[in-house]
């Protein structure tokens, strides 16, 4: 199974780990692989900004920016660019969290601990999977129809431009329908509504271009993602932390 194992956040400077993410995971070699990682978060300025290291069965991938390393440690079946999809939506959130003079004047290990990265989601349902396959459907179809649409305009332009737009904002919110269904981040609820309200406004647009069928499929689907993403929520926090 894909999953993310473990995550943390590091001073590049010096390695000063400031958060971690729950330590649910007992396995030897995940164990091995957290040495491993740990051991990497003291030498990150000799190491390009985005990375990845095999460790057997499991992959570390870690990236740095303002002096400050973002890393984790996945299955090695986990895709990598979604590896780096939550180590970047990691970074951006503790940005927003922390400015640069707190980090730089944490003195002890685990100062920003209430951040908690990573918190893990409730275990995939068989509906969500469904959910998650149906949204790159609609998603994909959304795809297929834009890219005609730019060929109708640059063989009749009859095309309306505005079409195109709706096909390509109703792709993306399909897709990030799956990306709230697979992360855990901030505000989620709220995003999957606003990623179905795009939905429906998109076929809406559409309604001359679709039938009462592909509608009705297209709108389904974005409710059933989003009650799905609304379904799945944090696990709750382990009483002990990587600390």
């Amino acid at each position: 199974m894909s999953m993310v194992l473990f995550a943390s956040v590091v001073r590049v400077r010096d390695g000063l780990p400031l958060s971690a993410s729950t330590d649910y995971e007992q396995d030897k070699a995940v164990q091995e692989s957290k040495r491993h990682l740990k051991s990497l978060s003291k030498k990150l300025g000799h190491f390009p900004d985005r990375c990845t290291l095999r460790i057997g069965q499991y992959t570390i991938n870690f990236t740095s920016s303002l002096g400050v390393g973002y890393m984790m440690v996945c299955t090695e079946s986990y895709p990598s660019v979604l590896a780096f999809c939550f180590l970047d939506e990691l970074q951006m959130e503790f940005i927003v969290s922390y400015d640069t003079n707190k980090i730089n004047g944490a003195v002890r290990p685990y100062s920003f601990i209430e951040f908690a990265p990573n918190q893990m989601l409730e275990p995939v349902t068989l509906a969500g999977i469904i959910s998650c396959m149906l949204s790159l459907l609609c998603g994909a179809l959304n795809l297929i129809r834009g890219v005609h649409a730019i060929e109708s305009v640059l063989q009749t332009e009859e095309e309306d431009l505005n079409c195109i737009v709706a096909f390509f904002i109703g792709t993306a919110a399909c897709f990030y329908q799956c990306y709230l269904f697979t992360f855990c981040t901030g505000w989620r609820s709220l995003k999957a509504f606003l990623s179905f309200a795009l939905i429906c406004l998109c076929n809406l647009y559409l309604y001359e271009l679709r039938n009462l069928w592909q509608l009705f499929f297209h709108v389904t689907v974005g409710a059933f993602a989003t009650l799905q993403i609304r379904l799945r929520q944090p696990q709750g926090k382990a009483p002990d932390y990587n600390v």
